[in-house]
C-alpha cells in the first residue's frame, strides 16, 4: 500500500503498530498493511507479517489463542468495534501484553479491520505494582485502625478507672491551676468539676501558698516525686487532714503535676485515740502504788515505774 509522506510521518508518531487485517470469505486472515515500526514492539519486520499472517498470529500465547479467534468471529458477525488484549510471545522469548483495537467493515464478501496494536506491558505492570501498593496501604491502614481502636479502648478504660478511683486525683500545671479533677476530688471537697477546674491547688491547700508555689514546684521537678501530709479546705470552709502523693510529669513541651489525695481523717482520729489511751495508761502506771516493771528474756529491766525510788 502506497502512502504519502505526511501520512507516513503521522503513522510513525503513533506509539504502536497500525495495521489492516483482512478476513477473506473462506475465513483466512492476512495483513494488507502493517506500519513500518513493528520491530521495536514485536521484534518482527512488517514484510514478514504481510507475507504470512501466521508469523504474527502464531505468536499469540497458546492459552489466549481460542479467546482471540472467538473475539474475531464475534466482531465479524456484529461489526462492532473490536478490542482484545492478551499475551504475545516475542521471537526472543520475552512475553508482552498487547492490546488490539480495530474498526471492521464489510468489503467484497470479507471483513476489513483498520486498527492499532499497543504495548501495554509497562502499564499493566505499573497497575499491578500500584494495586499491590494500594493493598499494602489498605492493610496498613486496617492494622493501624485496629491498633488505634485498641489504644482508644485502653485510654477510655484508663480514664474510666481514674474517674472512678476512690482517691481524689488532680492534674495541675506549673501555675498550680487544675486541668483535670476526678469525681472523688469533687466529692471530697464539695465542689462541682466546673468549679474546681477554675481553681488552683493554692486555694484549697494553705500549705502551698502562691508566694512559695514555684519553690515547691522546682523541688517536685527536681525530685520527681513527693509525699506530704497537709490539710485541705472544703467548699463549706471545713478543714480535714489529707495524705498527698505528688508526681512530676513532662509530656512533649508541657509540664504537669499529678496529685493523688487521700482523706486520712479516720486515721488521724484513730491515732489520737491511741495517743490518749497511751497517755492514760502511762499516767496509771506512773502513779500506781506498786512497782511496775518489764523484764527482757535475759532478766534485765526494760522498764521500771518511777515510784521504785520511793518504795525502795
Amino acid at each position: 500500500m502506497q502512502i504519502d509522506s505526511r501520512l507516513a510521518r503521522i503513522i510513525q508518531s503513533v506509539p504502536g503498530v497500525i495495521f489492516q487485517c483482512l478476513q477473506c470469505p473462506d475465513g483466512s486472515l492476512s495483513f494488507p498493511f502493517v506500519s513500518p515500526c513493528t520491530d521495536p514492539m514485536l521484534e518482527m519486520e512488517p514484510d514478514a507479517i504481510q507475507a504470512d499472517a501466521r508469523a504474527l498470529l502464531d505468536r499469540i500465547h497458546p492459552e489466549s489463542q481460542v479467546e482471540f479467534h472467538e473475539s474475531i468471529a464475534f466482531c465479524a458477525d456484529t461489526l462492532q468495534v473490536w478490542q482484545w488484549e492478551g499475551r504475545f510471545i516475542l521471537p526472543s522469548g520475552r512475553i508482552k501484553l498487547i492490546r488490539w483495537r480495530a474498526v471492521p467493515e464489510r468489503v467484497d464478501g470479507g471483513i476489513l479491520w483498520d486498527g492499532v496494536m499497543m504495548d501495554i506491558t509497562a502499564r499493566i505492570s505499573a497497575e499491578g505494582v500500584l494495586q499491590q501498593a494500594w493493598e499494602e496501604v489498605e492493610l496498613y491502614v486496617q492494622e493501624q485502625t485496629t491498633q488505634l481502636k485498641q489504644t482508644i479502648e485502653q485510654l477510655q478504660l484508663t480514664q474510666f478507672l481514674i474517674d472512678c478511683a476512690p482517691d481524689a486525683v488532680f492534674w495541675m500545671d506549673i501555675e498550680a491551676s487544675f486541668s483535670y479533677v476526678n469525681r472523688s476530688a469533687c466529692k471530697l471537697l464539695g465542689y462541682s468539676q466546673e468549679e474546681l477546674l477554675a481553681m488552683s491547688l493554692c486555694e484549697i491547700d494553705p500549705g502551698f501558698p502562691k508566694e512559695t508555689w514555684l519553690q515547691n514546684w522546682e523541688h517536685l521537678k527536681s525530685a520527681g516525686y513527693s509525699s506530704v501530709q497537709s490539710e485541705y479546705c472544703k467548699k463549706n470552709g471545713d478543714f480535714f487532714p489529707v495524705e498527698v502523693s505528688l508526681i512530676y510529669l513532662q509530656f512533649q513541651t508541657r509540664e504537669y503535676g499529678c496529685a493523688f489525695v487521700r482523706d486520712i481523717s479516720d486515721r488521724k482520729a484513730s491515732e489520737q485515740v491511741m495517743r490518749e489511751s497511751e497517755a492514760k495508761f502511762r499516767s496509771m502506771v506512773e502513779n500506781a502504788n506498786d512497782i511496775i516493771y518489764l523484764l527482757t528474756p535475759d532478766g534485765l529491766f526494760s522498764y521500771v515505774s518511777p515510784n521504785i525510788t520511793e518504795v525502795l
